[in-house]
């Protein structure tokens, strides 16, 4: 399994993927990674790891890619489903997890995701 850390721009909606193995071109990307840690920098320098120290997260890549990110220590829904989450439930996931799909671009090393879809 290769090993991906993931860097966002918190006032953009820019994402970009940093393989621990450094994509030059799309065959590099090509198959499943998994997360290794997100941290978020904003204009000023802040940074944020949205899915805290320990994430969860597989992101996988052929001419499209799909990634699923997400804290581990999401709450489990008390009722047993997720159509009855209370609001500090559906809260808590919604702001501890992400899902994005779409298509992406290599250049010069570095891989821009185009975003599609997501939650």
């Amino acid at each position: 399994m290769k090993h991906l850390t993931a860097v966002g721009m918190a006032a953009s909606c820019l994402w970009t993927v940093v393989p621990s193995a450094g994509a030059q071109t799309l065959k590099d990307m090509v198959g499943t990674w998994i997360l290794v840690s997100d941290t978020n920098t904003a204009p000023d320098g802040d940074t944020v790891q949205p899915f805290g120290r320990t994430p969860q997260g597989i992101a996988m890549f052929d001419s499209n890619f799909a990634i699923v990110n997400a804290r581990s220590d999401l709450p489990k829904f008390a009722s047993g489903n997720r159509m009855r989450g209370t609001a500090e439930e559906n809260k808590a996931i919604v702001q501890g997890s992400l899902a994005l799909l779409g298509t992406y671009s290599v250049a010069d090393g570095v891989i821009t995701q185009h975003i599609e879809g997501g939650t």
